[in-house]
């Protein structure tokens, strides 16, 4: 992974100062995939995964003021501390936030400093397979935001694409060779395969599509697909819910887990419980689990997954990108109502369920099993979100 580096220092003398310069890169460059490259300004930009400024000194404020108009955001400053360099660096991002230019400061432990490189350096690509339902009316994001809070690029694929895809595929051909052909999961694995393929031609990360629309031209839905590619680590949601995608997503690069995301069915204040239903969910999150129609439309092929009973964590990002609901919560029991989407859970959150009455971040919520709200409030803080409840 190729790290560009333009150095900025005062004019005042530095004794050994460019000597402590290369150790500090080649420090943070050991043991790992990354190559740190001193390059000219004209060069900071081309030819790699991220450029960082390097402030070597104090005194390197009016240096930065000098070059501030070539400089493009986010700008992020790298510093090794001695010298002064991590007041002037705070000075620097200082200003930044006053003209409002995003920025961030990148000092503190090599496995610090390398984690939050190799997250600045990597950018991800979601596909948006349709428009979100017409249901999701506050379920859009800026795409300009989302690159810029969580590098994260966007993709608009027509559902025509996936369903050409999918026609395309014959039974005999699908992957899996355990089906003994039985209608329903024969057409769910076709989906799949299909998915696979537009993953594959976009290099996606990532997946959200409009599922309701396969209803009547795959004949089938996407509760399987969506499953497996979650479990294979393409991270997916359905009816076109990017929010929901986005919180999955930071879910995954925090915590490693894989999540489920899930309609608020019955709120009980007096409780503060709450049921969670959804025909989606992936497979390695459950104890066991069966096939079933798909709820709303009785066809398909939906999910009922039995999800471990034990601590959990309840979470969505808004889609303004700016807030966040988080809470640690209880999985109380798994429940079985024809009246509901297959996977049902009931839990009792820690903040209170009257959140979701009063101010909510949209519809579907996530979950994800363990107490991992520590991690996850710190990440999204550092990414100047704001928590509600």
């Amino acid at each position: 992974m190729k790290i560009n580096i333009y150095p900025i220092k005062s004019d005042l003398k530095h004794d050994e100062l460019e000597k402590r310069t290369l150790s500090f890169l080649e420090e943070i460059m050991e043991g790992t995939d990354l190559e740190l490259r001193i390059v000219n300004l004209s060069e900071l930009y081309q030819d790699c995964s991220a450029s960082f400024i390097l402030v070597q000194s104090g005194g390197s404020e009016g240096k930065f003021l000098e070059l501030f108009s070539k400089f493009k955001a986010p700008i992020n400053i790298l510093t090794y501390g001695s010298n002064n360099s991590l007041a002037a660096s705070i000075e620097i991002l200082s200003y930044l936030k006053k003209n409002g230019v995003e920025g961030e400061i990148l000092h503190g432990s090599k496995e610090y400093i390398v984690k939050r490189i190799k997250e600045i350096a990597t950018s991800r690509t979601i596909g948006i397979i349709g428009k979100p339902s017409d249901w999701l009316i506050s379920s859009t994001v800026n795409v300009q935001e989302l690159k810029k809070r969580f590098n994260i690029d966007i993709k608009f694929i027509e559902t025509k694409e996936l369903i050409d895809e999918y026609n395309k595929i014959e039974d005999e051909k699908v992957a899996d060779k355990t089906l003994f052909n039985p209608k329903e999961k024969l057409k769910a694995y076709k989906l799949l395969q299909a998915f696979d393929f537009l993953v594959e031609k976009y290099e996606l990360n990532g997946l959200t599509v409009r599922c309701f629309d396969l209803l009547n031209t795959a004949c089938t839905t996407s509760c399987l697909a969506l499953a497996k590619l979650n479990d294979r680590g393409i991270i997916s949601s359905c009816e076109g819910d990017v929010p929901a995608l986005i919180t999955m997503m930071v879910v995954k690069e925090i915590t490693e887990q894989v999540s489920f995301q899930a309609n608020p069915s019955i709120i009980d204040v007096d409780d503060n419980t709450m049921i969670l239903a959804h025909c989606t969910v992936p497979l390695s999150m459950c104890k066991s689990y069966s096939y079933d129609t798909h709820f709303e439309s009785g066809i398909g092929l939906g999910i009922k997954g039995e999800i471990p009973e034990g601590k959990a964590t309840i979470i969505k990002i808004g889609s303004d990108l700016n807030h966040y609901f988080l809470s640690e919560a209880d999985i109380l029991e798994n429940q079985d109502d024809r009246s509901k989407c297959r996977t049902q859970i009931k839990l009792r959150l820690k903040e209170s369920v009257t959140y979701f009455l009063t101010n909510p971040q949209g519809n579907h919520h996530i979950v994800l099993l363990g107490d991992h709200t520590k991690e996850l409030e710190a990440y999204l803080n550092s990414k100047g979100l704001s928590r509600v409840r």
